[in-house]
C-alpha cells in the first residue's frame, strides 16, 4: 500500500485552502509565509500522491512557490532576530538600539572596521569629515574649544556633519590600538535613500548619541546652578509681587 492510501485528497484540498485564507488574512509577514509554505507543501504531496504516476507539472510550480516562501521565511528571520552574529557583531548591535537586526546587518556591511597603529586623528576641527565613525573599542580624545574630554567606545563620530554638512566642530584623535568602524559618506547615504525606515531609525539614534555626549560633556553641577538661579529669580519676583 502506498502513501495514497493514508491520505484522503479532498482533505489535502480543503487544508490547504484553510491554509492559503488564513496566511492572506494575517498581516504578519513571518506568519504569512509560513502559512503559505505549508499551503504548497499540502498541494505537492496531492498532487504526487493523487493517481499511481505523480503528475509533475503542478508538482513543480509548487514547489517553485514553496521555496520562494521558504527562502522568504529566512530572509525574514534574519531581519528580525540575531541569530548567527559573531560576539563581536552583537557588542556592536547594542549601539544601533533604533535599528531591527537586518538594519543592523546593512549599516555594518556598509562599514569597515579598523584599527588604528598609530594615533589617528579621525577628524580635525575645521577639515572636511570623510564619513562617519563609531568607536568599537577603546575611547578616543575629543577637543573642542581648548577642552579635551574622553569619549567612550560606542560612540560616533562626525555624526554633526553627517547629518546637516559642514566641517568638523572638533578634533577628535584615537590612540594606538583603538578599533572603530568608518562609513564612507556616501556609502551610508546611498543605503539611507533605498530605505526610508532605516533612514529614520539613523537618524533617531544620532539625536539619542548626540544627547549622551552632551550630558557628558556638560559641566558637572551646572543643571542644579541652572536650577538655583530659576529658583532665586522666582522668589524674587514673589517678593516684588508681595510688595
Amino acid at each position: 500500500m502506498g502513501l495514497a492510501a493514508y491520505l484522503d485528497p479532498n482533505g489535502l484540498v480543503f487544508l490547504a485552502f484553510c491554509l492559503s485564507a488564513t496566511g492572506f488574512m494575517i498581516r504578519d509577514e513571518l506568519a504569512m509565509r509560513a502559512l503559505l509554505a505549508c499551503c504548497y507543501l499540502c498541494y505537492i504531496v496531492f498532487y504526487f500522491t493523487l493517481n499511481d504516476t505523480p503528475i509533475w507539472a503542478p508538482i513543480g510550480t509548487n514547489g517553485t512557490l514553496f521555496t520562494i516562501n521558504l527562502v522568504l521565511l529566512v530572509v525574514i528571520v534574519r531581519e528580525r532576530t540575531r541569530f548567527g552574529m559573531s560576539e563581536e557583531h552583537l557588542k556592536l548591535s547594542a549601539s544601533f538600539p533604533t535599528l531591527n537586526p537586518g538594519q543592523f546587518r546593512r549599516v555594518l556591511k556598509a562599514g569597515r572596521i579598523m584599527t588604528a597603529d598609530t594615533t589617528t586623528v579621525l577628524t580635525r576641527n575645521g577639515d572636511e569629515v570623510p564619513g562617519l565613525f563609531l568607536i568599537a573599542d577603546g575611547r578616543v580624545e575629543m577637543q573642542r574649544n581648548g577642552t579635551v574630554h574622553e569619549i567612550p567606545e560606542g560612540s560616533f563620530i562626525g555624526e554633526i556633519s553627517f547629518l546637516i554638512g559642514g566641517p568638523a566642530s572638533a578634533t577628535v584623535t584615537a590612540p594606538v590600538g583603538t578599533r572603530y568602524i568608518f562609513w564612507d559618506r556616501r556609502d551610508l547615504e546611498r543605503i539611507m535613500r533605498r530605505s526610508p525606515a532605516l533612514s529614520n531609525a539613523l537618524g533617531a539614534m544620532f539625536n539619542r548619541d548626540l544627547a549622551r555626549k552632551l550630558s557628558l560633556s556638560a559641566p558637572e553641577g551646572s543643571g542644579d546652578g541652572t536650577a538655583r538661579r530659576e529658583g532665586g529669580a522666582e522668589a524674587d519676583r514673589r517678593r516684588e509681587a508681595a510688595g
